[in-house]
């Protein structure tokens, strides 16, 4: 989905910049324009080509994250059944934790 975004993004800048320079008068005149529009063009894929770097290590820190945190829970039920007889307010409380943790998940 993150590839897909960026070729679209990559797409509409290209042509963005396409009709502006149709739109100029003698729009293919200056080599310099178009060093600068295609140095431009350049920056702006290498942004996206580090965006998505970025947001591909962010995936896997939250993969990570989701997985240390889904240990804590699992210990934490598995200390508060050796207790027993726990509270009704413990028990929403690990529900609510429990539930809590599955909205973040069904985000990712």
């Amino acid at each position: 989905m993150i590839d897909t975004f960026l070729v679209v993004l990559n797409s509409l800048l290209v042509i963005t910049v396409l009709l502006l320079l149709l739109k100029k008068e003698n729009a293919f005149e200056s080599k310099e324009d178009l060093y600068i529009i295609f140095s431009l063009l350049n920056k702006i894929q290498m942004n996206q080509e580090e965006l998505a770097n970025e947001l591909a290590a962010l995936k896997e820190q939250t993969a990570r994250a989701t997985l240390e945190i889904l240990a804590k829970i699992a210990a934490l039920e598995e200390a508060i059944a050796n207790a027993g007889n726990t509270t009704p307010e413990v028990d929403a409380a690990l529900a609510d934790l429990k539930a809590a943790v599955q909205g973040v998940d069904d985000v990712a």
